[in-house]
């Protein structure tokens, strides 16, 4: 309920029907909540999404500019590439600090991959569709 709440209350902010004042109370509360039930980990993930997007858009990060051009062909690539990696590397990772060094060796595989795949095919791709032309 409080990451419901944390959801709603950036909506409500974002779409200009909350003003800030009342978005930090309502925030405050839904934060609260959630670290009381969840826990301090769900709450840091909950309320820092939470907070980035309702104020990220006054900060331009370069590194979140380039990984938004390249979503769509990480969206894609992500499970069939990083999955891979965590699949190999998990039967070689037995402590906690391997485990996180193979999920973020499989992450940037997978962003890697992406990358490839935008330059060498999304990219001429749209070129291409760029410069068809329909007769009416």
């Amino acid at each position: 309920l409080g990451l419901f709440a944390l959801g709603v209350a950036t909506f409500l902010r974002r779409s200009q029907l909350l003003t800030r004042r009342g978005y930090l109370a309502l925030f405050g509360a839904a934060a609260g909540a959630t670290y009381a039930v969840q826990g301090p980990l769900t709450f840091a993930v909950g309320a820092g999404t939470a907070l980035l997007i309702a104020y990220g858009d006054r900060v331009r990060w370069r590194a979140m500019t380039t990984l938004g051009a390249l979503s769509y062909s990480l969206y894609l690539l992500h499970g069939p590439v990083g999955g891979r990696v965590v699949n190999l590397g998990a039967r070689y990772a037995q402590t906690s600090l391997a485990q996180l060094a193979v999920a973020v060796v499989a992450l940037g595989v997978s962003i890697a991959a992406a990358h490839t795949l935008q330059r060498l095919i999304e990219r001429p791709a749209l070129r291409l569709s760029a410069s068809l032309r329909y007769k009416p």
